[in-house]
């Protein structure tokens, strides 16, 4: 802080040290004018952003995790089960009843 910018009001006997106050003629001294509404409403729709963007991209990770697991799950049309081939084979041997299956790409 300059010297111009600072007025001294005059001693204060319950403290230690002057009255200081920043002057207000003195150029540059306004800081931007925002009432506690709007700086609370700013920050809210700024935090309430950054929650959008983590749950969007948190989606998107989730629906491209499903959509893996989904291609490799793999349901024998003779036996019934249901099991995962990670091969990337479009004809898969079923574990169980050993029949060839056809890889649908699709969850049941």
């Amino acid at each position: 802080l300059s010297a111009r910018r600072i007025r001294i009001l005059g001693p204060r006997p319950h403290l230690l040290g002057p009255i200081c106050e920043i002057d207000p003629s003195f150029p540059g001294t306004t800081m931007i004018p925002i009432t506690l509404t709007w700086f609370v409403g700013v920050y809210l729709a700024l935090f309430l952003a950054g929650v959008l963007v983590l749950w969007i991209g948190y989606e998107m990770t989730r629906k491209r995790r499903a959509t893996r697991i989904a291609r490799d799950r793999v349901f024998c049309r003779i036996c019934g089960t249901c099991y995962t081939d990670t091969t990337g084979t479009d004809l898969t041997d079923c574990p169980v009843c050993g029949s060839r299956n056809e890889r649908s790409g699709q969850a049941f």
